[in-house]
Order: structure tokens, then C-alpha cells, then sequence
């Protein structure tokens, strides 16, 4: 190895191990130019002349809760401020060896195609619900990039996707999979504004969900159940929410950001008081 490439290996061997210092169970580099955007607000804070694109895996599985109603992932905090936090946190430790370059971090609320990025960053394959399947937390888990100015050699994307088996497409309740609409995906409905058709409401009184939907990640073999280590992942759970818990957690969980009206009007629906009638008569 020549001593360029030596030091180069070197500096994203730094690079990697900060961002697992500070709780990413996997971490991989694309290539900014490649990767697919997604036109929002976000998309100002990409400094200029960025070329490479960290991303990063965060398991949130925290156990099995046969008594909830919302999603895995919603029944801790926030995964935005969590994730964002330990990124910046991160980024800080970054700018004090690299003090000439610029970095941003985003989750979810990003400019680029998350799922696209990770598979691009050799994070895993693509499952035909369209989520990204990591060999090392599976199907349970947040997505997190840093946009740098850093030149780092990217990795080698996984262009396969999963085995293929079709369970996910069976266990969608909506047919959203099988489609590919994301538009119809249960739990895009869980999240929709205002007035639900009479079918959107039967679906979501016979999950018992109140929010998001788990199915085509709970069956799908290559998923695993890898209990997260990081601690705010760990402690705040609320895997039932009621009535009575609505406005206490509306700041503290990912569902608050639809605000109050929604988690009411899904609780109403499950709890059969939407429309005067049994929703499952709808």
C-alpha cells in the first residue's frame, strides 16, 4: 500500500470509529453525486463542494411488546433528536481533527434518499417493502447521514436485494408491498391529516394500531432481533398510549410531530368511537 493510500484508509478508519463511538451499530461512506435527492428545506444546510456522505445505522429494537399499539419504533423518544444528537456529537469530535472542512448532519428529514444512500454505503440490501435489510440489526433500525466536504474513499454498494421469499408482501394488510404505493402503506395511513375514507378506518380499528405498522418487518426472515445499546432507546417506553398519555408524550415521541388531532382520532377509531358505530362494520 502506498503511503497516500495508507493515510487515506487511515483518516476513514478515524472517521468510521468516531461515528461508532458514539452508538451507530454500522457505518458506511457513499459518494454524494450518486446519491438521489429529495427536494426540501433540508437541502440548504448540504455545505457547498460536499463530497462524501456518511451514513449511518442505528438499532432501536428495545424487546417484544405483545401489548402495544403503536410501532417499535415509536414507543421511545424521538428518533430524530436522539440519532441528530449523537451525530453532532460526533461531527464535533470530526471538526477538531479536521478544521478546514464542513459537515451537516441529517435523519430522516434529509435531501437525500436515505435507504438508496445506505445500500450505496455497503450498509445492506434493499427488501421488497422497500426498506433496508442490515446484516447486523436487521429491519429495526434509524438511518443517519453526515454531509462532508471530507474526500473519503466510498464503499462498495450492495446491488443485491433480499432472498427474495415474499412473506412481507403476504403480511401487508393494505397491499402497499406488493404495489409498491407507499401511499396505501398502513402505516402512512396511521400518520394521514384530517377526515379517513370508511376503509382507512376498518384497517386501522383491525390492527389495533395507532400509529405506524410493524408486519412486513416482524415476518421477514432476515430480519433479527438484536436488543439496542443505546441507552435512550432503552428507558422512556410507552408501547400502549392512551387517551390520558396523549398530551404528555406529544413532545416527547415520534408521533407528536402530526400533533394531538391525529393519535385522538386513531385512538377514537380503535376504541370504536370515531363514528358512532363498531369500526369494524365499516
Amino acid at each position: 500500500m502506498t503511503e497516500k493510500l495508507y493515510v487515506e484508509a487511515a483518516k476513514k478508519k478515524y472517521i468510521l470509529d468516531v461515528i461508532r463511538k458514539f452508538g451507530a451499530d454500522d457505518v458506511g461512506v457513499c459518494t454524494i453525486e450518486k446519491i438521489g435527492r429529495i427536494p426540501c428545506r433540508a437541502e440548504r444546510l448540504i455545505p457547498e463542494e460536499a463530497r462524501s456522505l456518511v451514513v449511518a445505522v442505528f438499532g432501536y429494537y428495545s424487546g417484544d411488546y405483545p401489548e402495544r399499539n403503536v410501532a417499535k419504533y415509536a414507543i421511545p423518544d424521538d428518533y430524530h433528536e436522539i440519532v441528530r444528537n449523537r451525530l453532532e456529537a460526533a461531527v464535533e469530535t470530526l471538526k477538531e481533527a479536521f478544521p478546514e472542512e464542513k459537515f451537516a448532519v441529517f435523519c430522516d428529514v434529509s435531501p437525500f434518499c436515505e435507504t438508496q444512500a445506505a445500500q450505496q454505503a455497503g450498509l445492506g440490501v434493499i427488501g421488497k417493502n422497500g426498506l433496508l435489510i442490515n446484516p447486523k440489526v436487521g429491519l429495526y433500525h434509524f438511518i443517519g447521514e453526515i454531509a462532508t466536504t471530507l474526500s473519503i474513499e466510498p464503499d462498495e454498494g450492495k446491488e443485491e436485494s433480499c432472498i427474495g421469499c415474499g412473506k412481507c408482501l403476504n403480511a401487508c394488510p393494505t397491499g402497499a408491498v406488493k404495489k409498491k404505493d407507499k401511499s396505501i402503506c398502513l402505516s402512512a395511513i396511521t400518520q394521514r391529516k384530517g377526515e379517513l375514507t370508511a376503509e382507512e378506518q376498518r384497517l386501522i380499528a383491525e390492527s389495533g394500531m395507532v400509529w405506524g405498522c410493524d408486519l412486513c418487518m416482524d415476518i421477514c426472515p432476515m430480519n433479527h432481533k438484536k436488543l439496542t445499546e443505546i441507552a435512550e432507546f432503552r428507558r422512556n417506553l410507552e408501547p400502549v398510549v392512551t387517551p390520558e398519555k396523549v398530551s404528555g408524550l406529544l413532545k416527547q415521541k415520534a408521533w407528536g410531530y402530526r400533533g394531538r388531532a391525529v393519535m385522538e382520532r386513531n385512538l377514537a377509531v380503535v376504541n370504536g368511537k370515531n363514528t358512532g358505530n363498531d369500526p369494524h362494520d365499516l
